[in-house]
């Protein structure tokens, strides 16, 4: 036993001394930095374009074991869950290719993967010093409780309902996928980060690049495939459905962009050349209108006003971004001119059966608020079954009902009422306080551009899933850790000048 307990110390000392080698910290130092998300984010373009999502893939669960081994902390995981999410090309979506990357021999390579970077992680936080899981799970957080509370309601939606026997252990199976989207990266990077040493911007950073990718994702869309977003030649009436990728549809497509907006203006306003980050921020505004999607279109353009206005009032050079901005209005007016007819003929088609069209939602919300009547406290679950009491029409027609993934209510109250209840929406509700809370307790210009980003994100919800779908709501949980932590480092250096 003392000799394995020598051989392990001597590893230990060994790794220890590995991660202090000049190769090593200068490693750390740069993928700790804006060009390292760089690289990550032009890696994911070409994997996307190329249709070489599992290259990508293999070089980031290299890399993750690399951090588990030699990182100084986990902050550089962060942007791997944004642009591992938004990688996959068209052709390998999973739900309209069976023979994907995500399945067969892939799909088993990528989940043994994925194991082996678990393993790693846990060796980590178990035998470094400076981590440990008592940090992990004693790490004061603001919005703990909430998260908790919400992660409680997912696990008893459904009980005592008519049908739980049938849909207990894929209600809970779900229920603790939505949980773990709202809670891991929160959890993990809270505790784990040495906040004193991360920039303040690096969110930002991720926030930006990943809009850019995907806005790159969106150009090269239509480049290939745009004359299949028309229903006929003549052009009359397009096909939005045909606008998707392969981590997505048109309306996920124009969550990320809305909600990965605001970042640019945020460094607009800090870096000394910020006037460049403008320029990217309205190509992600065309890409926006290009997916189609009206919520988000309608939210994005809201939030990009918004944080275009703070920018010109915190920016430090404020003068320089007046005449871009100013330029970019007269350039945007004269294609507005140019293209008038195109323009029109395309928002007329996206409104075409009204302004405030909810295709078919309103009947939807009606029917999911039946389903809440029949259990108020808990809910019917996440797979409501019974259909033809509640006449939902919608589900009967557009799910499969034996399929993991379950149709959902295209609202976050509705399911929150018709999956968990009363219960469910109370836990939200409590969530929502502290999350509220936490941003406006020492707000500052960080938590400002995180704040919008999150208003997209919970505004989009409204009339589509993105709070219960994977990618928006891992992002969300993110951010939340940026925000609740961006005045660490400044309260640090604060700290040490005092002394």
């Amino acid at each position: 036993m003392k000799t394995k307990m020598a051989f392990a110390d001597s590893i230990g000392k060994r790794i220890m001394q590995a991660r202090q080698t000049p190769h090593v910290r200068a490693i750390n130092a740069f993928m700790a930095s804006p060009r390292g998300v760089m690289l990550m984010a032009l890696l994911t373009v070409l994997a996307h374009i190329s249709a070489l999502e599992i290259v990508l893939y293999v070089l980031t669960l290299l890399y993750c074991i690399y951090v588990c081994v030699l990182g100084d902390d986990f902050l550089t995981l962060a942007p791997l869950c944004v642009f591992c999410y938004i990688a996959p090309s068209r052709g390998n979506n999973p739900g309209q290719n069976d023979a994907s990357i995500f399945s067969g021999g892939t799909g088993i390579f990528l989940m043994v993967g994925v194991a082996l970077f678990l393993v790693c992680f846990l060796l980590r936080v178990g035998c470094d010093p400076q981590m440990g899981f008592k940090r992990l799970f004693k790490c004061r957080r603001a919005l703990l409780w909430g998260m908790l509370a919400l992660g409680g309601a997912y696990a008893l939606s459904g009980i005592f309902s008519d049908h739980y026997s049938e849909i207990f252990v894929k209600n809970i199976a779900f229920g603790l996928l939505e949980f773990i989207t709202v809670f891991l990266l929160y959890f993990v990077l809270t505790a784990l980060v040495d906040w004193t040493k991360a920039r303040t911007d690096y969110i930002m950073w991720i926030g930006f690049l990943a809009g850019c990718v995907v806005a790159i994702e969106v150009f090269a869309l239509y480049i290939g495939h745009f004359d299949d977003f028309f229903l006929d030649l003549s052009g009359d009436r397009w096909n939005r459905w045909q606008i998707y990728l392969g981590w997505g549809m048109h309306n996920n497509i124009g969550a990320m962009l809305a909600l990965t907006s605001p970042f640019a203006f945020y460094l607009a306003c800090k870096h000394k050349y910020g006037y460049l980050f403008v320029l990217p921020a309205v190509g992600m505004m065309v890409a926006l209108f290009m997916t189609l999607s009206r919520t988000s279109i309608l939210v994005g353009l809201g939030i990009f006003v918004a944080s275009f206005v703070i920018m010109l009032f915190k920016a430090a050079n404020r003068k320089i971004l007046l005449i871009t901005g100013g330029g970019l209005l007269v350039v945007g007016a004269v294609l507005l001119i140019v293209f008038w007819d195109d323009l029109l003929s395309v928002v007329k088609d996206i409104f075409s059966n009204g302004f405030f069209d909810t295709s078919g939602r309103g009947d939807l919300y009606i029917e999911g608020l039946k389903v809440f009547a029949h259990n108020p406290v808990f809910g019917e679950g996440f797979y409501p079954s019974n259909m033809s009491t509640f006449n939902t029409a919608y589900w009967l027609i557009h799910s499969d009902m034996t399929a993991f993934l379950p149709p959902r209510w295209h609202n976050t109250v509705v399911q929150l009422l018709a999956t968990g209840g009363i219960v469910g929406l109370l836990a939200y509700g409590f969530h929502r306080m502290q999350t509220i809370w936490m941003f406006l307790r020492k707000i500052n210009l960080e938590k400002i551009f995180i704040g919008f980003s999150v208003v997209a994100f919970l505004g989009m919800s409204l009339m589509d899933n993105h709070f219960f779908n994977l990618g928006p709501t891992l992002f969300y949980s993110m951010a939340l850790a940026f925000a609740e932590k961006s005045n660490v480092r400044r309260e640090s250096k604060e700290a040490a000048k005092t002394e």
